[in-house]
């Protein structure tokens, strides 16, 4: 049941990767653990939080470092600004990669950061730029963040 779940909520983060706008940004949140992604003109920038952002107590252990990079993100690089672990897709977006990304967000939740069941996410998506808050069919079934960007950013 949980699988199906899981794999119900990514081919929903699929559909909705193919319809953002430039400066749409959506963030799935579990304690203070989340995935990020963000649409530029070019593509799609997505990241998870590294050991920066993290306290001593709930940091990353080398098996969980290990597993994201065996998910496919590249480790934080903060000579060029990138300070959590992080990857790039180019736009347009494909089916198979709006897959591929939805998988990676949604197995580091899972696999990395401890989320059991899809229900436990939070999120937040909204537009950098207008900071209007984005309707998102995929996440009907999740809270949204008490997070309110018009006010934060």
């Amino acid at each position: 049941m949980i699988a199906t779940m899981w794999s119900g909520l990514a081919e929903d983060v699929a559909a909705e990767l193919r319809n953002r706008s430039e400066a749409d940004i959506v963030v799935l949140w579990y304690s203070d653990r989340f995935v990020k992604f963000v649409q530029l003109q070019d593509g799609i920038y997505a990241d998870t939080i590294s050991n920066e952002f993290l306290p001593a107590g709930r940091r990353l252990g080398p098996h969980e470092e290990r597993r994201l990079a065996d998910l496919g993100w590249f480790p934080p690089d903060p000579v060029n600004s990138r300070f959590n672990w992080w990857c790039n897709v180019p736009w347009p977006l494909r089916s198979v990669q709006g897959r591929g990304l939805a998988r990676l967000l949604l197995r580091t939740l899972h696999d990395v950061h401890g989320v059991r069941e899809p229900h436990r996410i939070t999120y937040s998506a909204f537009n950098a730029l207008t900071k209007d808050l984005l309707s998102m069919r995929a996440f009907s079934g999740l809270q949204r963040a008490d997070w309110d960007p018009r006010t934060a950013l």
